[in-house]
């Protein structure tokens, strides 16, 4: 079982940009931007090569050869509940995104609660007083 499913609007925009980002691979991760309380899920292009490198990426599916890595957290969550990538279009730019990423955040934090030993997330630091 894949851990990344692309639905058919990400697969044809996945065709159509694949010439243009040759050497390329799609990486799944989260991210803080400045400004922001909380984390966003995000799915961009990146280096093939310097992701299969990282040590906090995880070769999760290759898609019409093209590979797919997720951040670890992503992909302990995803072994269990596989992602469904789309495409999302904004007037003339389309990009991909996560199928339902305005819940799935929380999704995985809950599952990271209840699966702590399975989790790649840090463990809380308990103080001791």
């Amino acid at each position: 079982m894949n851990m990344v499913d692309f639905d058919q609007k990400a697969r044809r925009l996945l065709h159509d940009r694949r010439r243009k980002h040759d050497g390329q691979a799609i990486i799944i991760t989260s991210v803080c931007t400045y400004g922001m309380a909380d984390e966003t899920l995000v799915v961009e292009w990146g280096s093939a090569p310097l992701s299969e490198r990282a040590s906090d990426l995880v070769k999760g599916a290759v898609v019409d050869g093209v590979p797919v890595y997720l951040h670890a957290r992503l992909a302990a969550y995803a072994r269990f509940n596989p992602l469904c990538v789309t495409a999302r279009a904004v007037v003339l730019w389309q990009s991909l995104a996560l199928d339902g990423d305005d819940t799935l955040l929380r999704r995985v934090r809950r599952w990271e609660a209840m699966h702590p030993t399975m989790s790649a997330a840090p463990a809380a630091d308990s103080a001791v007083a």
